[in-house]
């Protein structure tokens, strides 16, 4: 497989995954908890292996800006789980890529992780994570993406999370195995920062029922410079359940950028359109949504030069995401 097709392939992988999170900020929170806590290069893994840990650093925090106020009676949305609260979670992702038209099958990915609230003040809520497992969906034997490949052997991995009471992550980290390097690593790193950063972001004011609101954030996928956009829609509340509708918006910065890993290769795009829609049901006593069903499409011409030529190509990334519970069938039968 050529270079730059590799490159798209783990963009690809990635490009849902960015959409489902949101960036982390530069710095970390002022707090006394934060403050306790050592820091360490070599922090212990879930396995009793040494890790490598990867800051949460993508940028300044979303901009939250509330569109309309919604109807009567109207209330703050904030995350307000208790401490010792535990919750199992699986992420399916399915992606259908195509160069030129041509297809280009990729399994689907499953992910297992377990999250816990370790503490919760006035100004935040801090999480942590296990993810168990990273694996093909069932029954996915033939894999000609040789995505299987770079995912044998990735065992348990931790995270640590840091959010406001709006849902707006301050800080975190991946402690990621040392034996994962190349794409492998860049694949994991992207998955497990996905699953760490699922929170929904929330406006500081009161809302009712019809209520929207955007968060805008810019974000690095595949070396492109975005800005995204997710406008929220509070389509039900009965007390700490929450029922929204999100519509996703993708701009490009710069048209010109350098593939990561890619070494000579540099490419830039000449048609650019990307969007999606999801739905995401949600406690806010509860860590994490409970359901998020999340799709989003990626259609792109770009010329591509390296070794002294110059190749066009049009691409174009479909991506569903589905987040559940481990023992929900529904899902296990979306992952075949």
């Amino acid at each position: 497989m050529p270079p730059w097709r590799q490159w798209v392939l783990w963009s690809a992988l990635g490009w849902g995954l960015t959409a489902c999170g949101e960036p982390a900020p530069e710095g970390k929170p002022d707090d006394s908890a934060a403050a306790a806590r050592p820091a360490t290069s070599d922090p212990a893994h879930p396995d009793g292996s040494s890790a490598a840990r990867v800051e949460m650093v993508r940028g300044a925090p979303p901009t939250v800006t509330l569109l309309a106020p919604g109807a009567a009676p109207k209330a703050a949305l904030r995350w307000s789980p208790e401490v010792g609260v535990q919750d199992s979670i699986r992420l399916a992702m399915h992606t259908s890529l195509w160069f030129g038209g041509e297809p280009m099958p990729t399994p689907p990915i499953v992910v297992d992780a377990d999250v816990r609230v370790e503490a919760v003040t006035d100004a935040g809520v801090e999480l942590t994570y296990t993810v168990r497992g990273i694996r093909l969906g069932d029954g996915e034997a033939d894999d000609p993406s040789a995505v299987g490949s770079l995912l044998d052997g990735v065992g348990p991995m931790a995270a640590h999370v840091e959010m406001d009471r709006s849902g707006v992550v301050r800080a975190g980290h991946v402690d990621v195995p040392p034996s994962l390097a190349g794409p492998a690593r860049k694949m994991v790193e992207e998955i497990v920062h996905a699953v760490a950063q699922l929170q929904v972001p929330f406006p500081p004011e009161t809302v009712g029922v019809g209520a929207r609101w955007s968060a805008v954030s810019s974000v690095v996928q595949g070396g492109m410079e975005l800005q995204q956009t997710a406008t929220y829609e509070l389509l039900e509340r009965d007390g700490d359940a929450v029922k929204l509708g999100v519509t996703l918006g993708h701009k490009l910065i710069n048209p010109t950028f350098a593939p990561p890993g890619m070494t000579g290769l540099k490419a830039k795009v000449t048609m650019f359109q990307a969007g999606g829609d999801a739905t995401v049901s949600l406690s806010t006593t509860q860590p994490l949504p409970t359901t998020m069903a999340l799709a989003v499409k990626l259609k792109m011409a770009m010329d591509v030069a390296a070794l002294g030529q110059t190749q066009s190509q049009d691409v174009q990334i479909n991506t569903r995401l589905t987040l559940g519970r481990p023992e929900d069938r529904s899902q296990r039968s979306e992952d075949r």
